[in-house]
């Protein structure tokens, strides 16, 4: 199951208590560095598996919440918790997220033209899409600042 967490005002401890349950339970958890306090990491669980989204693409995220769903669903499998029909459900799921996340991609380079013929849009996906230069991260400063993003 994937679970979104708000961190809220980002007090460690103001987080609700189904967050901090939800932090405690999960086996993974991928957290936006760049907006997350880090002290909320503590409610996680030892061998919790962390990953900080603010050093990787929108498929990066999504590849590793599908190779858990699908970890996830061979275990169900071989326990006998669920059918065959279930993968079936899990491929069309994490063929959604990744249909997603290149319509995210798309819509964020889209967002970025302020002039026609600004971006050139293939180049611009191939550097989002493999490790983003000091360029992409202070261009999305710049449109945070402008477009007031948090």
């Amino acid at each position: 199951m994937i679970n979104f967490v708000g961190a809220g005002s980002g007090a460690a401890d103001l987080i609700t208590v189904r967050g901090a349950k939800l932090l405690g339970e999960a086996d993974v958890i991928i957290y936006a560095g760049s907006l997350v306090n880090p002290e909320l990491l503590s409610y996680a669980k030892r061998d919790c598996q962390i990953y900080n989204s603010a050093h990787m693409t929108l498929e990066e995220v999504i590849d590793e919440l599908s190779k858990e769903m699908k970890r996830r669903h061979v275990q169900r499998l071989r326990s006998g918790e669920c059918t065959i029909e279930m993968g079936f459900i899990l491929s069309d799921i994490t063929t959604c997220l990744e249909r997603v996340a290149d319509h995210c991609s798309n819509i964020g380079v889209c967002v970025t033209q302020v002039n026609e013929d600004l971006y050139d849009t293939h180049s611009h996906l191939n550097t989002v899409k493999s490790h983003p230069d000091e360029t992409f991260y202070r261009e999305l400063e710049d449109a945070r600042i402008k477009y007031q993003l948090s």
